[in-house]
């Protein structure tokens, strides 16, 4: 399933409020990719992404 068909409720309470930064990393990254700062992406991998896949994973236990 797509985040984005998610209800925005159990969006927020997933990734506490921090969807729309996510989404706008998806956009800017889709739409702009000549734009983006590779070690940023990098830096955001690796501080964010457990975090996210760690609120999935308890909610899907």
């Amino acid at each position: 399933m797509i985040a984005t068909n998610l209800d925005a409720d159990i969006r927020a309470e997933l990734f506490a409020g921090q969807w729309s930064l996510m989404w706008g990393m998806r956009n800017r990254i889709a739409h702009g990719y000549l734009l983006v700062d590779p070690a940023i992406v990098r830096q955001t991998i690796d501080h964010d992404m457990v975090f996210i896949v760690t609120s999935i994973q308890q909610a899907l236990a």
